[in-house]
């Protein structure tokens, strides 16, 4: 194989190193994991399960090392820099655009520095599957609610994805959880108004309600638009269009949320109260 794992003595213990032939050249690759053996101002003894840890880290990182050198064939040096990134310098790089979700970044980090440990390093190259199942089970453990869970773990596999591109890792471990791995997003049963429950609240007097809100609400009803684009309708979205032969009343806007063109076809009901609209307009201007 062409990579080694070897040890350097350091004054608290050791470092694990690469030891690296390929193509007649020979270099070395430090992976910035240490063990420690013993106490000191930078830190405390580590523990046996700590140790542990380690080694299995670096073991990881050198079959992984192997992988790309072998099968890929990266092994120039040029991209050593990229492999040593530390997740979390990687992951403030890839957020830092999402000025939109960024409160989401903020809370996914959060949870990533809890479940890793608030001051231990986190190489990128340990981002593997057994990771990141382990980070979808603490978040389960943690009680936030299942599409809350399902959210942060769609965006885990939106960064690594884009980190691949960038080359910081070979492969996205989130592409390799199976459907049936993956946490499901479970859609709230809608409640709806019936026919019979619409018609009494039309009839219905409502004192504590604004009566162009009732109208607004009524109006949204009768013609399946959403409310922020109920608010934006004016008369120049009404028109006449030819349906076999008969002329019918539409609406023909472009929505708010996705920018698409709608064309609404005006009900009996949404007619009536836009005539009931008209009418006060006009007898409005009529009194002025």
């Amino acid at each position: 194989m062409p990579v080694t794992l070897r040890k350097a003595k350091i004054k608290t213990g050791y470092s694990f190193y690469f030891d690296i032939s390929y193509k007649g050249k020979r270099w070395t690759e430090w992976t910035k994991i240490h063990v420690n053996e013993k106490d000191s101002p930078k830190g405390k003894k580590d523990t046996p399960e700590q140790k542990s840890e380690k080694i299995e880290l670096a073991q990881k990182m050198k079959s992984e090392r192997e992988r790309e050198i072998v099968v890929l064939g990266k092994g120039l040096p040029g991209e050593i820099h990229l492999r040593e990134r530390d997740f979390f310098d990687v992951y403030d790089e890839l957020c830092a655009p999402r000025i939109r979700s960024a409160h989401i970044c903020v809370n996914i980090r959060k949870k990533i520095k809890k479940f890793n440990g608030e001051n231990k390093p986190l190489p990128i190259l340990s981002i593997n599957k057994a990771w990141l199942a382990n980070f979808l089970a603490f978040l389960k453990r943690e009680g936030m609610v299942n599409n809350t869970v399902h959210q942060y773990f769609a965006f885990m596999g939106t960064i690594l994805r884009e980190a691949m591109c960038l080359g910081y890792i070979v492969q996205n471990p989130h592409s390799l959880f199976g459907r049936h791995e993956r946490p499901k997003l479970k859609r709230p049963k809608a409640d709806h108004l019936t026919a019979e429950e619409l018609q009494r609240f039309v009839q219905k007097e409502t004192k504590n309600v604004d009566e162009q809100l009732k109208q607004m609400f009524l109006f949204s009803c009768f013609t399946g638009l959403r409310w922020s684009d109920c608010q934006r309708v004016t008369w120049k979205h009404i028109r006449n269009i030819n349906v076999k032969g008969e002329s019918q009343q539409v609406i023909v806007m472009n929505q708010q949320k996705t920018s698409d063109q709608v064309i609404v076809p005006l009900t009996p009901s949404a007619k009536a109260l836009l005539d009931t609209l008209r009418s006060e307009i006009m007898q409005s201007k009529g009194k002025g």
